[in-house]
């Protein structure tokens, strides 16, 4: 395992994140649409602040925001407000069809809230999160530079592109790759994402200076 990047995935659904978590890199839910705010938010992205950067504990973090359809910089404002962003964070977008709340071509909406991330974070620290359906579904023209993040709760990875592959929600009822964690501390079992390689080569991939 010693080429594969390991991160979780978390919210308000687990602990804040403290000083036993042990990893070098932590996504953490920031906000939602253009008036949520994760209550676990501000307190790590605090402690995320504090201990990113070269000789600290984490070689980054990054924040994450549920988009909705519209008002696209309303939500950008929202999460700049709240993500605790330094040189050492990367920002996702999350685009799922929550069941079919949302469906259709909503490449535009998505790219003017992509933009807007761009604009304040560089290309290579801005990702799109979701599953194949949706991404095909609700996102299916792209920019090229942009890099996505899959779920998929398999043994076996999705298909390229991805910059990361976010392949179990934690719980037993999907395979993961052998010897692959479910679970993190301080927070138990939870969403875990991989990246094929060295954590030098996945702080390049996202842009993160070491």
């Amino acid at each position: 395992m010693s080429n594969v990047v390991f991160w979780p995935d978390v919210s308000h659904y687990q602990v804040k994140v403290d000083n036993t978590f042990t990893g070098q890199f932590l996504m953490f839910k920031v906000s939602e649409g253009t008036t949520y705010v994760d209550p676990n938010a501000a307190a790590n992205g605090t402690w995320c602040l504090s201990n990113a950067g070269p000789g600290k504990k984490l070689v980054g973090y990054g924040g994450y925001h549920v988009w909705e359809p519209g008002n696209e910089q309303a939500q950008a404002t929202l999460f700049f407000a709240n993500a605790k962003a330094s040189s050492h964070s990367v920002a996702m977008i999350d685009v799922e069809s929550w069941g079919g709340k949302y469906s259709g071509d909503h490449s535009s909406s998505i790219t003017a809230l992509v933009n807007l991330f761009e604009a304040k974070f560089g290309q290579k620290r801005v990702k799109v999160y979701g599953n194949s359906g949706d991404l095909a579904n609700l996102y299916p023209t792209r920019p090229s530079w942009l890099g996505l993040v899959k779920a998929d709760y398999s043994s076996s990875a999705p298909p390229e592109p991805w910059d990361g592959w976010q392949y179990t929600d934690g719980s037993a009822n999907y395979p993961v790759p052998s010897g692959w964690p479910r679970s993190s501390t301080p927070f138990g079992n939870c969403d875990h994402n991989a990246y094929y390689g060295t954590i030098a080569q996945f702080a390049a991939e996202y842009g993160i200076p070491t």
